[in-house]
């Protein structure tokens, strides 16, 4: 029973120094981050999720399953009017998630944010295949500003993401991608308005 119990101190002792060694890394980073961002209260958005790389990518459906998260839902919203469809609730949700992502960069890492559905392009559309520098605050505002202003559409193909990330040089060593589900589209547009979900299993490898 001594023996067990030693065991158990040592065990907390260990722990204790391990959330010493993670507090000193948190305060680090908060202190690092290009801005602030949390959720509600002061919860963190995101949590488990590690920001990390010198090239990275935000690959971040726009299709038009990104406005509701059930069929009928998606087809009303789709027939408001542009602004509020980009007022989706499931879409500001996405727009924030990239937001957050942006804020726990490293502060020396190079960005692109690319948009897509069944093409892709870049949020701000004249920084094609080139890197931007996180630090740069006018370029990230302008950034994300620009993804406030996509109303979602179209279908969802990963072979335009990924064509796209494959023009960047040096190629991107974090992608982050977000998205909802499998994908609508292949390297050529469907020919059907209907598509079954054994297919877009199917696109998606």
């Amino acid at each position: 029973s001594q023996q067990v119990l030693e065991a158990l101190k040592t065990d907390i002792a260990t722990r204790d120094l391990d959330v010493k060694r993670l507090r000193s890394e948190t305060d680090a980073n908060q202190a690092t981050r290009i801005r602030q961002f949390e959720g509600d209260g002061d919860r963190q958005y995101l949590t488990g999720l590690r920001v990390a790389g010198k090239h990275i990518v935000i690959a971040l459906d726009t299709s038009t399953s990104m406005l509701d998260e059930t069929i009928v839902n998606i087809i009303r919203r789709r027939n408001l009017d542009a602004s509020s469809q980009r007022q989706a609730p499931k879409w500001q949700r996405s727009l924030r998630i990239v937001e957050w992502i942006t804020a726990n960069m490293p502060v020396d890492a190079k960005f692109q944010i690319i948009g897509f559905s069944v093409d892709a392009e870049p949020a701000i559309p004249e920084s094609a295949n080139r890197w931007l520098a996180i630090n740069d605050e006018a370029v990230l505002d302008q950034s994300l500003k620009n993804l406030q202003e996509i109303t979602p559409g179209e279908g969802s193909s990963l072979h335009s993401a990924f064509a796209a990330l494959n023009e960047m040089e040096p190629m991107p060593d974090n992608v982050f991608l977000i998205t909802d589900g499998l994908p609508t589209q292949g390297i050529e547009p469907s020919r059907s308005n209907l598509i079954e979900a054994q297919d877009r299993l199917k696109l998606f490898q």
